[in-house]
């Protein structure tokens, strides 16, 4: 399959960095399943340079408790990462807006339909605008509106909930149909001859982009009448070239500051802790100086993470963190090589168990060379207790039962402003720095992972080329999961950083390593498209996906089992690479590129939409129903969707028990369910989905009836048989 072509107007620090020439994609007419090379494989092109490593595509010991404490590290350093200051500390109008609404990190979609879930965050934690009133009032004279005014004022924001007003007062669902354009084109984005029918269109312009002229408006306008579509132009300035303006453009004004602030404390607190909050009075003089709503949120975010970390409400925004910096760095300065060491260990590893965080500590004290202090004190008398340890680190409670105390800096906000002086002030320990975060990328611990993979990416934002080639690409060529997740996880966290400034400096180191033919390169680019950069650009990380998905794997002797056996590993990173991008919010977008593979003539992308929708079809909704059998409901493209790729999956060429258990469930559930007025509708998409598989395939028909027979059987020998003694033998 031929590689999409790049846009000419794609950045220069966005296009590929590309490793080597690209693993081959699969023809599109190889319809045979996998066998001796030759028997339905086209040849390929020239061996790679290197012999493939063994991938390794699940964690060897998974501990899915602390997978899920990791995951509270990973969400809750975003916005102190995102907050970094690097250079001069300007804002860049290529730097991408993070979003925090309520606290929680919502990445909207650079283009393609906003996720439910956001769209519900959003709706929580808005403040209206007096915009959004104009907009609401001005969308049924005209369905063609431009938003102007000053950029990071919330003006997308308002354009967004004013789109989700419009479709609910219409009765239109709003999931799946407030849809944001390619803002990197401007207004040659917009194609009104293909404008999609009953959505709510945003097209964001650049800070530096020309004014839109009125006589653009009038054939877009007739479009959108006729799609019954609405299209909201954010521009930094009022358009030029007419004189009939009033019909078309509101100016923008941003909400109160004050009100922003109190509307996302609301989504952690109750109105009594907001109030004890509001009483502080550095506080109200910080709330005060907001200029923008985005200053307004970040402010509440910040709130919320310190009373997360256990900060007194006397220090919340206090320049406390200040004054122990200076006190850290002394320490740096003039403390013992341990206690500097330990010291280090902390920045990097703060709220991790004692001794995990010591243990580490002592790794990179045998990575220093020998010194005077080394060779002349004994390595025993490095360990005295925490009474003698530097005054910037201090103990808390155990994280959980059974568990040792844990070490963390005197403040929250520490770690980051002292790993920064570390890297700056000390430039010969980084030498030795590095190998050490970098050994931190195998740690059996998913929560030491996820630290060390957040102090690569801010350690990249100081010297990206550095990191990236003596840390981050070494994850990736690893091959083995943990390191690849660690990698993962620090470019993801890079692309936040700096509100965005090395989003599309990340976006381009990946697409290289999606284009190479090295298989761990692959692995590593599919992992970084799991995570929240696949969900603010899930069509370019689909896109990879189904390439890596149907790539070939080559090998020196020429032994196409180990290649085979490469490529099905490639295809469960790829399988788990998908449930993570769902899972962050494109749901329609990840059902729509699975629905699309299932119609490939080809086994290994049909292959993995089935195995794809076998892993899909076991995520509860919201109620007591597969969230699949939801969102068909509601939403007939989705519907097809997933019909499509339960047609794939029951194929004589890829079905098997699993698939024939999957849907078992949504059957048993539906028979549980029926006669609930409540069910209705999710009762009524089960019973679609059966006659329409029966109607589009009778093989399908004849096995569903076998497996009907067999599961019925199964539940009648389940039941417990019920005796009855005849009366003459029962006793008096």
């Amino acid at each position: 399959m031929p590689e999409p072509e790049e846009s000419a107007d794609q950045p220069d620090d966005e296009k590929p960095e590309t490793e080597s020439e690209p693993a081959r994609p699969a023809a599109a007419d190889e319809t045979e399943a996998p066998g001796p090379a030759g028997q339905g494989e086209a040849a390929g092109p020239e061996p790679p340079a290197e012999e493939p490593k063994e991938l390794e595509d699940v964690d060897p010991e998974p501990n899915p408790e602390d997978d899920s404490a990791a995951q509270d590290d990973r969400v809750r350093a975003f916005h102190r990462i995102s907050s970094i200051q690097t250079g001069d500390g300007s804002r860049s109008y290529l730097a991408e807006q993070q979003n925090f609404f309520g606290g929680e990190f919502s990445p909207l979609p650079r283009h393609g339909a906003v996720p439910g879930a956001i769209l519900g965050r959003l709706g929580r934690s808005y403040v209206a605008s007096p915009a959004l009133r104009r907009l609401l009032q001005a969308l049924p004279v005209s369905p063609l509106q431009c938003l102007f005014g000053p950029p990071g004022t919330g003006r997308t924001t308002t354009a967004i909930a004013a789109g989700m007003r419009h479709l609910k007062d219409r009765g239109l669902a709003v999931a799946g149909n407030v849809h944001i354009l390619a803002s990197e084109r401007g207004l040659a984005a917009i194609d009104s001859k293909s404008l999609p029918k009953r959505k709510a269109l945003i097209l964001t312009l650049a800070p530096d982009a020309a004014p839109p002229e009125f006589r653009w408006f009038g054939a877009v306008e007739e479009a959108l009448r006729e799609r019954d579509s609405i299209l909201i132009v954010v521009s930094p300035a009022e358009p030029v070239g007419g004189a009939l303006r009033d019909g078309w453009t509101v100016a923008y004004q941003p909400p109160a500051p004050e009100e922003i602030f109190r509307r996302h404390l609301e989504q952690r607190f109750g109105a009594g802790r907001i109030a004890e909050i509001l009483d502080l009075g550095i506080v109200r003089d910080r709330v005060r100086t907001c200029r923008t709503p985005r200053d307004a949120a970040g402010l509440a975010t910040a709130i919320i993470n310190d009373t997360d970390d256990g900060v007194a409400d006397a220090d919340l925004l206090s320049g406390d963190s200040d004054d122990k910096l200076v006190n850290a760095r002394k320490e740096l300065q003039e403390s013992d090589l341990w206690d500097r060491i330990l010291l280090v260990a902390t920045t990097v590893m703060t709220d991790l168990a004692a001794g995990t965080v010591t243990r580490e500590a002592v790794r990179l004290a045998e990575m220093h060379k020998p010194t005077g202090v080394q060779t002349e004190v004994p390595k025993v008398d490095w360990f005295h207790g925490p009474d003698r340890w530097p005054g910037s680190i201090t103990l808390g409670p155990p994280g959980k039962e059974g568990s040792g105390r844990t070490v963390r800096l005197v403040h929250p906000r520490l770690p980051i402003m002292l790993l920064k002086a570390i890297w700056e002030d000390h430039v010969g320990e980084r030498d030795i720095l590095l190998p050490w975060l970098c050994g931190l990328g195998d740690h059996p611990h998913k929560r030491v992972r996820v630290k060390a993979a957040q102090a690569a990416a801010q350690l990249a934002c100081y010297d990206f080329d550095v990191v990236m080639r003596e840390v981050l690409r070494v994850w990736a060529l690893d091959g083995r999961f943990r390191t690849r997740e660690t990698c993962a996880l620090a470019l993801e966290a890079l692309a936040i950083a700096a509100e965005g400034r090395f989003a599309k400096r990340v976006r381009g180191q990946v697409r290289g390593w999606a284009k190479s033919n090295n298989p761990s390169l692959l692995a590593a680019a599919v992992a970084v498209y799991g995570t929240f950069l696949g969900a603010k650009d899930p069509d370019e990380a689909l896109t990879r996906m189904r390439e890596v998905a149907g790539a070939r794997i080559f090998r020196y002797d020429g032994r196409r089992e180990m290649a085979e056996h490469a490529e099905q590993q490639l295809a469960n990173i790829v399988r788990r690479a998908l449930i993570d991008v769902f899972n962050a919010g494109a749901e329609e977008k990840v059902l729509q590129a699975l629905a699309g593979w299932a119609r490939i003539p080809n086994w290994r992308w049909r292959r993995a939409a089935a195995a794809g929708l076998i892993e899909l079809s076991r995520k509860d909704g919201s109620g007591a129903w597969p969230l699949l059998v939801e969102l068909s409901a509601v939403q007939e493209s989705t519907y097809r969707a997933v019909r499509t790729l339960w047609l794939n999956t029951l194929d004589s060429h890829h079905r098997d028990e699993a698939s024939w258990e999957a849907l078992h469930r949504w059957l048993d559930q539906a028979r549980d369910l029926r006669g609930d007025d409540s069910t209705a509708a999710v009762v009524a998409a089960v019973d679609r989905l059966v006659a329409d598989l029966r109607a589009e395939s009778p093989d399908i028909g004849r096995h569903l009836d076998f497996h009907q027979e067999i599961w019925a059987f199964r539940d009648a020998r389940r039941q417990p048989e019920v005796f009855t003694k005849p009366p003459d033998q029962e006793k008096p």
